[in-house]
């Protein structure tokens, strides 16, 4: 990703017939990726940051590596 561009995130969610599908997003370092509600990527600064998405119902969490050149 180049610094200043974002790009939003597509979600997947599974099971699809999930009850709960609210998913709590975070960037690891702000100074390098921000990331919004709307799922969109920002890039601040060069370097590497991890963006977490973590499920509200059972606090299962993935994460995206984004690296800013």
């Amino acid at each position: 990703m180049l610094k200043n561009t974002s790009r939003k995130i597509k979600l997947i969610l599974e099971p699809d017939n999930a009850t709960n599908k609210n998913v709590y997003w975070e960037s690891r370092d702000s100074n390098i990726v921000t990331v919004d509600n709307d799922i969109t990527v920002t890039a601040k600064s060069v370097g590497t940051a991890y963006i977490i998405a973590s499920a509200k119902e059972n606090g299962v969490a993935n994460f995206i590596k984004v690296t800013v050149k």
